[in-house]
């Protein structure tokens, strides 16, 4: 009895805190030089691929330049979770402007890890597999098999490449680790700012 009042008067206390009111904002870069969380580069520029809004209302052209240092890598760890590193913004210049300008803000700090775009049709047969098990019970081994089987990579033994895929769609490739930061210059990469809301 005394620990369900203790479970209770927990779950009353979380619920009657504040909650967190940090957002998130997202952009897409491109690496102006070779970066790798295996042996990392002190400095790093990256050039902004579109426009964006920014949260205050400002814009940020396509082709606008940011410079910053790296203050902090994340190593890889299990459950498939890769590398990311941290940048301190430094400076920017816009693509009108022929001089970099200064950012005198210290929590100027963006997240940055590799992009991947995100695959409709992978997803879509993915939610399928997942909803068909409900009623066939580990359905999406044999699925993820012959999907495997069918799109495999030239050269590849089509049943080697169904058995990978079948692994790295089930739970177990989650005791694996994720994979380090190699982002060569001109490759993709998310920079993530983390901003309160209020």
């Amino acid at each position: 009895m005394k620990k369900i009042f203790l479970v209770c008067l927990f779950v009353l206390l979380l619920s009657l805190t504040s909650p967190v009111l940090a957002k998130t904002f997202k952009l897409i870069a491109e690496t102006q030089n070779d970066f790798s969380t295996v042996k990392p580069s002190e400095n790093l520029m990256l050039k902004i691929s579109g426009d964006y809004k920014l949260p205050n209302g400002e814009y940020i052209p396509d082709g606008t330049l940011l410079s910053g240092k790296i203050v902090g890598i994340v190593k890889p760890k299990r459950g498939k979770r890769d590398a990311y590193a941290f940048l301190q913004l430094i400076q920017y210049k816009l693509p009108e402007n022929d001089e970099f300008q200064i950012i005198d803000n210290p929590n100027a700090v963006a997240k940055i890890s590799k992009y991947e775009p995100i695959d409709l049709k992978d997803k879509g047969i993915d939610a399928g597999v997942s909803v068909a098990g409900f009623f066939v019970k580990n359905i999406s081994y044999p699925v993820n098999f012959v999907r495997g089987a069918i799109d495999h990579t030239e050269g590849e033994n089509p049943l080697v490449s169904g058995a990978k895929l079948t692994y790295e769609k089930s739970f177990f490739s989650y005791a694996s680790k994720g994979k380090e930061l190699e982002l060569p210059a001109g490759s993709e990469l998310t920079v993530t700012f983390t901003y309160n809301a209020d």
